[in-house]
């Protein structure tokens, strides 16, 4: 993190801290009185043993999650490991994530698949990876996409994944939250933004976007009907 970026660093980790134990306590109140049903009613217990089963499945997909986009380096991931990240992190219901048009420098060899955030996303297989930079910095906007369609749409990849990606958001109110531009423009900009644990994320991604590595930008007069304006993924040195 830059000094003086924010005007108050601990902030931010103290509103990451507080998302977290949101994210995590929602799933483990459940399940605690799931397992209480299960002591008290033998009758009951399978299904709620099932549940509990479930619901721990998908507490540590959340953990692996936040872990690779939020917990430093991320290491290198390829376009499957991202997406399945993504799909059973969030576990979005009406929101589809399509990776299909992301491949490398000249890669022929055919499309990834589309998945929906409900379930597993499925991609192409055999992809190399990207740079550790990138693919922590694209795990944080498909995280920002999914929380931008609040009517269920499609996130969408396009792209080479040594190059320039392109991050597309369809649905019935699909836009990026308010000051995603300004914090681009200038990471000094989100300071003000931190407001509570819902708010982190954009500050977050551009705080990241401003490191050496790739950069984010938001590319305007591009936008056509339920679609939002384009963010763009590319390379620093060009």
């Amino acid at each position: 993190m830059t000094d003086g970026m924010l005007p108050d660093p601990l902030l931010l980790a103290e509103l990451i801290a507080a998302r977290i134990c949101h994210d995590l306590s929602g799933p483990i109140g459940p399940m605690a009185g799931m397992l209480e049903l299960a002591r008290e009613d033998p009758e009951a217990a399978g299904e709620a043993l099932a549940l509990v089963t479930e619901t721990a499945a998908a507490l540590v997909a959340r953990i692996r999650l936040l872990r690779a986009a939020w917990g430093g380096d991320c290491g290198a991931l390829d376009v499957e490991a991202i997406g399945a990240l993504v799909a059973s992190g969030l576990g979005r219901k009406r929101v589809t994530i399509d990776l299909s048009g992301l491949a490398r420098s000249g890669d022929l060899s055919g499309p990834a698949r589309t998945g929906d955030l409900s379930g597993p996303a499925r991609t192409g297989h055999g992809q190399p990876p990207l740079a550790p930079a990138t693919a922590r910095l694209l795990l944080n906007v498909l995280m920002l996409g999914t929380e931008s369609l609040p009517g269920g749409g499609t996130l969408a990849c396009a792209g080479e994944l040594d190059g320039d990606i392109l991050i597309t958001i369809t649905g019935p109110r699909a836009a990026w939250p308010a000051g995603l531009a300004a914090c681009l423009a200038d990471p000094g900009a989100a300071g003000p933004m931190l407001q509570d644990p819902r708010s982190l994320q954009v500050p977050l991604i551009a705080l990241l976007a401003s490191r050496p590595g790739p950069r984010l930008s938001l590319l305007f007069g591009a936008a056509a009907g339920e679609t939002a304006p384009p963010l763009l993924i590319s390379p620093r040195d060009r």
